[in-house]
């Protein structure tokens, strides 16, 4: 049985991206790896969402609404599991995202396309190793499937991130 769970608490920072601390705090201004932590973290929440939404569509059929719990209850459920030695796969529970949450996973996804219109390599660079990292995956990963070399897609993702930090902070957009 899947429960789902309503995140007020949950911001897009604590989509934990291999590699990152747990949780990492924001700085105090833009910065191109907070920049590519932030995109990365946007697909997943996607993908995240993308599941939720097939599941909703397959459970319209019944007429008893998914049950809802709260942190408390997550928790202590979380622990019986741990104590029968469940697989996280086994678990099944869905993370709902708030309003302001997919605003800003709707906002980070677009930033590629607004901060680097001109520039179709940079914006693959970025695109690519930040769904690499999403999955728990590098640019080694994007080279092997792609083509090219891991460290010139590395770099391409970490200047197309540092521009899309300065544009950030030319547009004063808050830091999240």
């Amino acid at each position: 049985m899947t429960t789902a769970l309503f995140h007020d608490h949950i911001t897009p920072l604590d989509m934990r991206i291999e590699g990152d601390p747990f949780p990492a705090p924001a700085p105090p201004t833009w910065t191109g790896p907070h920049v590519a932590l932030r995109h990365a973290q946007a697909l997943k929440m996607e993908a995240a969402q993308q599941v939720v939404g097939d599941h909703m569509n397959m459970c319209m059929q019944t007429c008893w609404p998914r049950p809802m719990y709260d942190a408390d209850d997550l928790g202590a459920q979380r622990e019986q599991r741990e104590l029968e030695g469940a697989d996280e796969d086994e678990i099944g529970v869905t993370v709902w995202f708030t309003p302001r949450q997919n605003s800003q996973m709707n906002a980070a996804l677009g930033w590629v396309m607004k901060y680097l219109p001109d520039d179709r390599e940079l914006r693959l660079g970025v695109n690519k190793v930040s769904l690499a990292r999403s999955l728990g995956l590098g640019a080694d990963t994007v080279a092997k499937r792609c083509g090219g070399c891991a460290e010139t897609w590395r770099r391409r993702h970490d200047l197309g991130c540092e521009l899309i930090a300065r544009g950030l902070i030319r547009d004063r957009v808050m830091v999240f």
